[in-house]
């Protein structure tokens, strides 16, 4: 293969997945915008649906199933407020380990699912 075909090839597979001046334009923001200011921002949304969470059942009784409901979305919110609280966003396995710690609160909503 020579190199005019390999460089195309890089070319179509930087096409097909969004282009690189998206990634780069996505990592200046972030880099703009500073780890700790996201995570907030992220941390902020996460806790406003919980809160929307709580509320519902008690706008619509009969509707859900209250308690568990209520008591699920609350501890998903101070389990997200203290481990946000303690999250150092200089250290990249911190924030590693708290973006996991968002897919088990995500999979969790799949259980509260079934309970309510």
């Amino acid at each position: 293969m020579s190199d005019e075909e390999d460089q195309s090839d890089q070319e179509r597979e930087t096409d097909d997945e969004g282009g690189d001046d998206f990634k780069q334009s996505l990592s200046h923001s972030i880099q703009k915008l500073g780890a700790k200011k996201i995570m907030q921002g992220v941390v902020a949304l996460l806790l406003s649906d919980y809160l929307f969470a709580i509320v519902l059942p008690l706008m619509y009784p009969g509707r859900y199933n209250t308690i568990p409901m209520i008591l699920c979305h609350a501890l998903f919110a101070v389990f997200l407020g203290y481990r946000a609280s303690r999250l150092n966003t200089d250290q990249q396995p911190q924030i590693v380990s708290f973006y996991g710690f968002i897919w088990l609160l995500f999979y969790g909503e799949f259980f509260v699912f079934l309970l309510i």
